[in-house]
């Protein structure tokens, strides 16, 4: 979907769980040497791991994001979430409401986005700017990277490791750092139900189409050419899911953002905020280049096009 009308980001912030080696899940015997092995080969090498209060992350988060964005809690009309995975229940959505609480928010809209995996990015910007323009007001999105309740942090058939963490950032019509383009998410019903393990090349034949479908139409709404594209951020799963995206896109590998990946960890769909945050500071993006975020679930895929304004 094209925006309709001139909205963008700004006020983004992450907070996340203190640096670990991978080692050390070894010495817990969460992991053995071959997966640690497998891990680095993958390019994670450190994750985040955080034994705060969930509570905690979510208003650290958010009070940096309003605190950069030059906005008080009662300037925002409404909140849109995006839970980490399916283990999220009652408990955690109590810690959310009891977080937004002490941060001040009263009242109003509060949306949450399920069945995005790790790619709930494009889809908590669509509901996001739909408040907008009814409220006429800016909008908190926040975006949960926790590791939840009776999640392994090691997953074996993804190659990856799940770390903690929160993001967050103000999606408005005023004071923009990035402006948004275009947006599109799509779930593929056939690789959610796919024998993934069984017949991979399948897997990744229906995922490689799904992907350049998505980033193909996204691109043409926005009027935007992939070549005008200055940096691909997509999820941090690992060196290869990244490398796999950059051939699903058709552009070289040095035009890929990895730099959180080896620090981070994986953080869900956290993994596109964060990148954000941090290009414009690393010297890879300047005002006026345009950025193109993916993210890549199992069987859903999102897409936004942003450019940075300021």
């Amino acid at each position: 979907m094209k925006a309709s009308k001139l909205l963008g980001i700004s006020g983004i912030s992450y907070v996340v769980g203190n640096r670990l080696p991978i080692s050390a899940l070894v010495e817990r015997g969460t992991i053995g040497a071959t997966a640690e092995k497998a891990l680095a080969a993958n390019g994670l090498i450190y994750f985040r791991e955080s034994h705060c209060d969930s509570r905690e992350l979510y208003i650290s988060s958010v009070e940096q994001t309003l605190n950069e964005a030059g906005l008080g809690i009662s300037d925002i009309c409404g909140v849109v979430f995006a839970q980490p995975s399916v283990d999220w229940d009652l408990e955690s959505e109590t810690d959310l409401l009891h977080a937004l609480g002490r941060v001040g928010f009263e009242s109003g809209p509060v949306v949450g986005v399920a069945l995005q995996g790790c790619s709930a990015l494009a889809a908590v910007l669509s509901n996001a700017m739909q408040l907008v323009v009814t409220y006429s007001r800016p909008v908190l999105v926040i975006m949960s990277g926790l590791c939840c309740r009776g999640s392994g942090r090691y997953k074996p058939h993804l190659g990856t490791i799940l770390s903690d963490g929160v993001s967050s950032a103000i999606v408005s019509s005023e004071k923009q750092q990035f402006s948004i383009l275009s947006f599109r998410t799509h779930t593929n019903i056939r690789l959610s139900t796919a024998p993934k393990s069984s017949d991979t090349s399948r897997y990744l034949n229906q995922s490689y189409k799904t992907i350049s479908s998505v980033v193909t139409e996204t691109l043409a709404s926005a009027d935007v050419l992939l070549d005008d594209v200055k940096l691909f951020c997509g999820t941090n799963t690992n060196v290869c899911s990244l490398e796999f995206l950059s051939v699903s896109l058709g552009v070289k590998s040095d035009r890929m953002w990895s730099e959180d990946l080896r620090e981070m960890g994986h953080l869900y769909s956290c993994d596109n905020l964060i990148a954000l945050k941090n290009a414009p500071s690393s010297g890879r993006i300047r005002t006026g280049d345009i950025v193109l975020l993916v993210g890549w679930s199992p069987y859903t895929v999102g897409a936004v096009v942003v450019k940075l304004v300021s």
